[in-house]
């Protein structure tokens, strides 16, 4: 049963790093999120401009913290995340990394106050989450529970947007852009 386990957790850790391959995204944002005005929880929306089959789409995320020094300094903190892509009628849970930033006022690799973010990628984090998923899972239920594992432990990954600067606030305006690396959960 273990050598099935085993076999199991390995099979699903291949099928997790090649079921689909990143396909890049352009997105804008539709509306502000920035350590002002936005709190943990607030939902983010951006339109899809590329690639032209997904043109007009949206994606949907959630602001993760946000934390703003004000005028007295320290650090400003900003993160959040894309989890689902509207595509027609139907929605696919996301993930992903960033690539590039574009500001609304065309800048490229800063927000709207010039603070340059810093990338956070997931896809070590998804493949580890699933490994670990599956291998719990298969320990508990066998092969349906290591199915059942992988699935939760790559749901645990996200494509994640963070920046710190030592500034008093932090802030994307509509019309901000990312360019991101975008795989179907």
């Amino acid at each position: 049963m273990r050598v099935v386990a085993r076999y199991f957790t390995i099979v699903l850790l291949f099928l997790a790093a090649t079921a689909m391959s990143a396909q890049e995204f352009t997105v804008k944002l539709l509306s502000p999120v920035s350590t002002d005005t936005s709190k943990a929880g607030d939902k983010i929306t951006a339109q899809v401009i590329n690639p032209q089959e997904f043109q007009g789409d949206f994606m949907e995320g959630v602001v993760r913290s946000s934390k703003s020094a004000g005028k007295l300094g320290g650090k400003s903190e900003l993160s959040f995340y894309f989890n689902a892509l509207h595509h027609g009628d139907r929605v696919f849970p996301i993930q992903g990394d960033i690539k590039s930033v574009v500001n609304s006022q065309g800048k490229q690799g800063v927000d709207d106050e010039g603070n340059v973010y810093k990338k956070q990628g997931n896809w070590k984090k998804a493949l580890l989450g699933a490994g670990i998923g599956a291998g719990l899972g298969a320990a508990v239920g066998g092969g349906k529970g290591a199915a059942e594992g992988a699935a939760i432990g790559t749901a645990a990954s996200i494509l994640l947007i963070e920046v710190t600067a030592k500034a008093p606030r932090i802030a994307f305006g509509p019309d901000s852009q990312f360019v991101l690396d975008v795989k179907q959960r």
